[in-house]
């Protein structure tokens, strides 16, 4: 469930929403392994394998790459990134590198004809032109190169983990380092992880830390309890290591496999792994371990999902919040149901979560199997497959989370009984207005107003700012930044301004205008009238109460635009007096099946109704008049 969509929620702590449509980066043959890194500039990388019978790589698989803006929109198109073709290069990594990016690949075509498979890499500015050749690191007859994984570091360098398997029932696979300088020649030898492997390593992941790097990894024992666990290391920028290697879960009993990393942005870095240790024949867990900047745990693991299906497909994925906290995502399967869907969980910097884990509103009826997440300088983008078992489609969405940025901490203001004018300064302010009709002005930094009993006026202004209205009629305007708006009580006017912003009406007939940006726009009880405006943005119910079928309850939604703006109808529970969480399904016309949902031409051009039955009466208990294009399924997220 969203913070947006709990009645109890008054601020924010660390929660996201879309901050526009899902858009498509592949249409067509993509095979997997979908990676993606976020830019210095903004823009995002996306890298996969595809295999290919023609050009431009004519023999198994090739690695692709395509680039986009913050927005979605293309910047270099699908282009093959291996320069070598022979045989299959697959299960491509990329990651930002100073101000452009490093991919790296395991290559099946290595120049040693020995070996099994190689580490090979190209490096490329922001604009995706190559900066030298191809490298690799060539490993010893009969060996192969497997889970491959990169980080740039802080001075432009960057390092690369893998694990070389020696093939052979004698000597453990092992996890080792490669550190390479800003120039992309190589720094020095590699580095094993620890030279006492166990039976073997594996699934090696990488972090970037403020004077070095963090590695966690799967390493199998045999102790009598545990057949797999998760191990986490330090090291400083110059490959040393920083720590000793630690052992990520407080239970070490059964499995713990497969981890994922992030460094957080207040310092330190979070590994999540799944366990099965409370029951082997169960569902697995995802369970996430906090740690500082020197490698020592923060407390103990804790409980981030309990998977529902036995199948759990890919693993988790987790990555930093721009306010110090992560997100973790992953695909689950209801019982019964074949079909995964991706959801999200996300934490504040404290490690308390936000909130339940929520879906991500991918296309209803498809089948969404792979996944993956990177952070953006405002939250997090996601990029995933989708299939309706004809189509495949690799998709991605930006999601703008409410963590904010490092506080720059500036005053707190309270007011008093009296009409008065409140103004922050040009640091993160909190301003109380009391009783009295106010005027808030929040100035410079990520202020958070907050109105009082009378009528009050709220001015966000520079920044990224929360407002909430309170008790009275309220005017809140966010002015420029990425804004939170919370009318509260009574019939409130909520303008976003520039920026994406995410408006919330609350009880009482309320006006809400996005403006400029991609917007989130949720009326709340009452008959409230929702202007998106420039940009793609996004409706959203959570509750057939908030625009109920009566004349003076129901919303109007002013100027939808088909194809860009979006109507989120995924909270809401379609079917009354049942257990679960029922979506609708669009219908021509009501059968007196609870759950249907029409989307109906209304006399006047231009003008539209929503309607929904959640009773199975056959009359509509939710509904919303919709002005400007007609809604189509694919613009509603059920």
């Amino acid at each position: 469930m969203s913070l947006l969509d709990d009645p109890n929620y008054d601020e924010p702590v660390s929660f996201s929403e879309p901050a526009g449509p899902e858009f498509i980066i592949e249409d067509g043959p993509a095979d997997g392994a979908f990676e993606m890194t976020v830019l210095d500039n903004g823009n995002v990388v996306y890298v996969w394998q595809e295999e290919e019978n023609g050009a431009p790589d004519d023999d198994g698989y090739g690695i692709y790459m395509k680039i986009v803006d913050s927005s979605g929109n293309t910047v270099v198109d699908t282009t093959l990134v291996n320069t070598t073709t022979t045989l299959g290069q697959q299960f491509p990594v990329v990651e930002a590198a100073g101000t452009g990016f490093v991919v790296v690949w395991e290559d099946n075509s290595p120049n040693n004809p020995g070996n099994l498979s190689q580490v090979a890499g190209q490096r490329f500015d922001a604009n995706g032109n190559e900066l030298g050749g191809e490298f690799t690191i060539e490993l010893a007859d009969g060996h192969r190169a497997e889970d491959i994984d990169a980080v740039g570091l802080y001075d432009g360098s960057f390092a690369v983990v893998y694990v070389d398997n020696f093939n052979d029932f004698l000597t453990p696979p092992q996890v080792w380092i490669q550190l390479y300088d800003a120039s992309g020649a190589e720094k020095g030898g590699r580095i094993e992880i620890d030279d006492a492997p166990g039976f073997g390593q594996s699934t090696p992941v990488i972090t970037a830390l403020e004077d070095g790097f963090a590695v966690a990894y799967q390493e199998f024992v045999s102790d009598g309890e545990s057949d797999t666990g998760i191990r986490v290391r330090t090291f400083d920028s110059n490959g040393a290591p920083a720590s000793s290697v630690v052992v990520a879960a407080d239970v070490t009993t059964g499995q713990q496999v497969i981890p994922s990393i992030t460094a957080l942005t207040g310092g330190g870095f979070v590994v999540t792994w799944l366990d099965n240790s409370a029951d082997p024949f169960a569902p697995v867990q995802i369970v996430g371990q906090m740690f500082n900047a020197s490698g020592a745990q923060i407390g103990g693991d804790f409980l981030i999902h309990q998977m529902e299906s036995l199948l759990p497909g890919t693993p988790a994925e987790v990555a930093a919040l721009p306010g110090g906290g992560f997100v973790v995502v992953f695909e689950d399967r209801t019982p019964g149901n074949s079909r995964a869907d991706v959801y999200a969980r996300e934490y504040g910097a404290d490690g308390e979560p936000a909130g339940d884990a929520f879906k991500v509103p991918a296309n209803p009826g498809n089948n969404q199997p792979y996944i993956n997440v990177a952070s953006t300088e405002s939250g997090y983008v996601l990029v995933w497959t989708e299939s309706d078992g004809t189509n495949l489609w690799v998709k991605s969405q930006f999601f703008i989370s409410e963590g904010g940025d490092p506080v720059d901490p500036g005053s707190t203001i309270t007011g008093t009984s009296a009409a008065e004018t409140l103004t922050g300064t040009a640091g993160d302010d909190t301003i109380n207005a009391l009783e009295g009709w106010d005027i808030l002005y929040g100035g410079a930094g990520d202020d958070r107003l907050f109105g009082g009993a009378g009528d009050d006026r709220l001015f966000g202004e520079d920044g990224d700012d929360f407002l909430n209205g309170n008790n009275g009629r309220d005017y809140l305007f966010g002015q420029n930044g990425h804004d939170v708006l919370r009318g509260g009580a009574g019939d409130d006017v909520l303008k976003g301004g520039g920026g994406h912003d995410r408006l919330v009406g609350d009880a009482g007939r309320d006006h809400l205008q996005g403006g400029a940006g991609n917007d989130v726009l949720r009326g709340g009880a009452g008959r409230d009238i929702l202007t998106g405006g420039a940009g793609a943005d996004v409706f959203v119910y959570a509750d057939a109460a908030d625009s109920p079928a009566d004349s003076d309850l129901r919303d109007t939604i002013m100027d939808f635009e088909s194809g860009v703006d979006q109507i989120n109808l995924m909270a809401i529970d379609a079917v009354e007096g049942t257990a679960g969480d029922d979506e609708f399904v669009i219908v021509n016309g009501f059968s007196g099946v609870a759950g249907q949902l029409t989307i109906k031409a209304a006399a006047q051009a231009g003008v539209y109704w929503l309607r929904g039955d959640t009773d199975g009466d056959g009359s509509a208990d939710f509904e919303v008049i919709v002005k400007g294009d007609m809604p189509t399924a694919d613009d509603i997220l059920l």
